[in-house]
């Protein structure tokens, strides 16, 4: 079992990521951990629940995906780590990802966790379609026509998810998520979940920030052209 742990520096929050996942059709293992609790500023580690695909993940998991956001939308840095693992013959390595952030947005004492349901969202859909494996071939000139079989038929049914609610209030270096997997796919997922989670909590930790500068029992509506 391997344990890869990343991070990455932004303008204003850090996050570094794990993840493993299931394809649209198949079973993802979903667990979600209880909210952190303090005792004498002490952090408690989290308990984890474990929580199958249901009625409460079903909507999620069968929900779109952000089309701005798809395989492709990644470093070629990963796809040359997944066909070294290919090649190597260890793509299919059980390996360990954390998505955790080293420092909270805007000078703030805390961030509020967001971003989830679309890294769910993104792995209950993920799939090359031809024409991005078309594409990684030409990135990687001298890959063999073998690993692009081998991309077309991956998904992420062999995931486990471990992830702190969505909307929790969450601390630096505390993880976020973990996904455990075959390490050819969660090298794949890295750059997509820290797109979607980098984004995602600036901008609830951003609402929060304004919510509790202004009032806590002032209504707020969110209005778009």
């Amino acid at each position: 079992l391997s344990i890869l742990v990343f991070s990455f520096s932004l303008t204003t929050i850090l996050l570094s990521l794990v993840i493993t996942h299931t394809h649209t059709r198949a079973r993802a293992l979903i667990y979600v951990t209880k909210p952190f609790c303090f005792h004498k500023s002490a952090l408690k580690q989290p308990t984890m629940e474990p929580k199958e695909n249901g009625n409460q993940l079903g909507r999620v998991i069968d929900g779109p995906t952000n089309p701005m956001v798809t395989p492709l939308l990644n470093d070629l840095y990963q796809f040359t780590m997944a066909y070294a693992y290919w090649k190597a013959g260890k793509q299919n390595e059980r390996s360990v990802f954390d998505l955790y952030f080293r420092k909270n947005p805007f000078g703030g004492e805390y961030t509020v966790f967001a971003g989830l349901e679309e890294c769910i969202k993104f792995l209950a859909n993920f799939k090359l379609s031809d024409e991005e494996i078309d594409f990684v071939r030409d990135a990687l000139p001298g890959s063999e026509e073998a690993f692009c079989d081998y991309l077309r038929g991956l998904d992420c049914s062999d995931v486990e998810v471990y992830a702190i609610p969505e909307g929790s209030v969450v601390f630096p270096k505390v993880p976020l998520m973990r996904v455990e997997g075959p390490v050819g796919v969660v090298q794949l997922l890295e750059t997509p979940f820290l797109n979607l989670v980098n984004f995602a909590s600036l901008v609830a930790t951003n609402a929060a920030r304004h919510q509790e500068a202004a009032s806590p029992r002032k209504r707020y509506q969110n209005l778009e052209s």
